[in-house]
């Protein structure tokens, strides 16, 4: 292995989720159109592979390049057109969350994150997680 000095993930440099893992996802996404599911078992399908790898490491690192945060979209819209609605691509983007009860991955890895920055606020401040949140940038403007 040779030494690099940065490398890119979805998100931040160093979050768990990176671009071999989106497209890790993308074939998965690929394999899974083939045959007919009801859009209820679509759902649940989704919610149980494809999700996961979608939402990994955001509480931890939060979205800020706006191009691999496109990368994850792109996976979501995809197999919710593909294998859930069974529309074709200019089918509107909003149609696929409100038909499917599917939250935004955007909004979604968001509202993870501050869930998680209010768990660190409220533990004890004897706890690793909190004392790293207090060594940490400052939160107040």
């Amino acid at each position: 292995m040779r030494d690099v000095d940065t490398y890119f993930r979805i998100g931040v440099p160093g979050a768990n989720c990176d671009r071999v893992r989106v497209d890790s996802v993308r074939r998965q996404v690929g394999y899974l159109t083939v045959g007919y599911l009801p859009p209820r078992d679509a759902r649940k399908l989704y919610l149980a592979l494809i999700d996961p790898h979608l939402i990994a490491g955001c509480e931890i690192s939060p979205d800020i390049d706006p191009s691999l945060l496109k990368l994850l979209e792109d996976v979501q819209h995809r197999f919710i057109r593909r294998c859930i609605l069974r529309v074709s691509d200019t089918c509107l983007t909003v149609a696929l969350f409100t038909e499917t009860a599917i939250m935004p991955i955007r909004y979604r890895r968001l509202i993870i994150t501050l869930k998680y920055l209010i768990y660190l606020l409220q533990l004890d401040n004897d706890r690793l997680a909190r004392g790293a949140e207090r060594l940490g940038p400052p939160l107040d403007p």
